[in-house]
């Protein structure tokens, strides 16, 4: 008698029962969702810094850009200044003072305070959406020979050379944030003198300073 020699099928390897797969216990589930946190805290801290620090650049750059301003300004109201009207023609440059360092002053137009806004457009009195501000002052810095009994060199035209100081400065804080009772978005609220930040404090400032001469003719 001969054998069937054919190979006959192997039973299934899992007979009688269905293949499950296992799942995430409840414990892993959060462990991953603390891991992905703490991830996304750090990618959002460093978002925040990054916004930051190009809000303060944007503010540097157009501050300083604002002072160059101021202080062509000056530069242009030292045209009126000669030898022959001395400062009575000038503008800003006629509050020379002897004091060192002498008072800051506000730039005024006809209209009132000059600011400006938050693009750096000039703004004139109570316009609003004034952010930044900028102040001047003038020193003498060079005379010539005088008598020993002469008036001060800025009163009797021997002042040939003054020292010229600008800055702008604008709020550490939110624009919005109030200067005591005045609204900071109002040009005389904001930039007027009884505000200026003479402490420097809770504002960030630029400042310029050069030489003004008097016109040789």
């Amino acid at each position: 008698m001969m054998r069937d020699t054919q190979s006959r099928p192997s039973p299934p390897l899992y007979s009688g029962r269905r293949c499950r797969s296992r799942g995430f216990t409840l414990i892993e589930v959060m462990l991953a969702i603390g891991i992905m946190l703490i991830g996304l805290v750090g990618i959002v801290s460093m978002q925040r810094i990054s916004v930051d620090s190009n809000r303060h650049a944007k503010n540097l750059a157009m501050a300083n850009r604002i002072a160059q301003s101021a202080m062509e300004m000056l530069i242009a109201d030292s045209l009126a200044w000669d030898a022959q009207s001395l400062l009575s023609n000038t503008v800003y440059l006629t509050n020379v003072t002897d004091v060192n360092p002498g008072p800051w002053l506000t730039f005024d137009s006809n209209t009132g305070v000059i600011s400006y806004d938050a693009l750096g457009d000039r703004l004139v009195g109570t316009s609003a959406g004034s952010v930044y501000c900028i102040n001047y002052r003038v020193n003498p810095m060079m005379v010539l020979p005088i008598q020993p009994n002469d008036p001060p060199p800025v009163e009797n035209g021997n002042l040939i050379l003054m020292r010229a100081e600008v800055r702008a400065y604008w709020r550490r804080n939110d624009f919005a944030t109030s200067v005591g009772n005045a609204d900071p978005l109002d040009a005389v609220g904001y930039c007027g003198l009884e505000n200026a930040p003479d402490a420097e404090s809770g504002h960030h400032i630029v400042r310029l300073t050069s030489a003004i001469a008097r016109q040789l003719q």
